[in-house]
């Protein structure tokens, strides 16, 4: 192989490398077919509704709390937002929850755990944003004291 056969096919990797970069460039601005994808956005937690317990222990220094019911999630305008992502955080316990806001803009979530002496609070905040991802700021939805 001379050297100018050695140079056209450097120039030809150069160049599917550039075609390469040039169609992930493309390609990652859209989030799918559809179109570019939309800025991050985040949306109000405007409260909750439900109920929640504790259920002491005669013998030992514990309680189980337990607390049910909707979250619900709006824009900044007050609307509510159907297709929210949401992102839910404890200080103690578990938690199952509807992980996108429903058509009302609610999500439905379901919340246990154990306090005591020892860990006297529970606490629930929430996210909701329109990526499913990313959640910057939680706010606190409920606050239960042994």
């Amino acid at each position: 192989m001379s050297h100018g056969q050695g140079r056209i096919m450097l120039a030809r990797g150069a160049s599917a490398l550039i075609a390469a970069a040039v169609v992930g460039v493309l390609l990652g601005g859209c989030s799918d077919s559809s179109g570019p994808s939309k800025p991050y956005e985040q949306f109000v937690i405007a409260g909750w509704e439900g109920s929640w317990g504790l259920d002491y222990n005669q013998y030992f220094p514990w309680a189980e709390l337990s607390a049910h019911g909707l979250i619900h999630v709006t824009d900044a305008a007050g609307h509510p937002v159907a297709g929210a992502y949401m992102d839910l955080d404890l200080s103690v316990g578990g938690v199952s929850y509807d992980r996108v806001t429903d058509a009302a803009g609610n999500a439905h979530f379901d919340w246990s755990g154990i306090l005591s002496i020892d860990f006297p609070t529970g606490a629930l905040s929430a996210c909701a944003s329109n990526s499913a991802s990313r959640c910057d700021s939680h706010t606190t939805v409920l606050t239960i004291d042994y």
